[in-house]
């Protein structure tokens, strides 16, 4: 299932997806061994163009954050604690 995190709901109709919180999304996430982690950016540097949403999840839940109206730093490793290479993958997003 896909959730979808943002703060400017009326902007979308949910088909072929759900609503959620930060707050679900993290309770979830908290629970798993591995996370996937998929971005969509402005254009094709993902260094150098805006970061417009951050995907996170597994093979069973995806939740898509919209990077335009949620501080995606609350999903920092400390509220993701676990295995270097997840550390590896949200330093990268935070501090690239």
């Amino acid at each position: 299932m896909v959730y979808l995190i943002t703060n400017q709901k009326s902007a979308f109709t949910p088909v072929g997806y759900s609503m959620s919180t930060v707050e679900e999304s993290l309770e979830y996430l908290n629970q798993l061994d591995e996370i996937g982690v998929d971005t969509e950016t402005r254009g094709f540097d993902p260094h150098t163009k805006e970061l417009l949403s951050l995907q996170l999840g597994d093979g069973e839940k995806q939740y898509v954050i919209d990077c335009s109206t949620v501080n995606i730093k609350v999903y920092n490793v400390k509220y993701l604690p676990g295995y270097a290479y997840r550390n590896f993958l949200v330093n990268f997003i935070f501090y690239s």
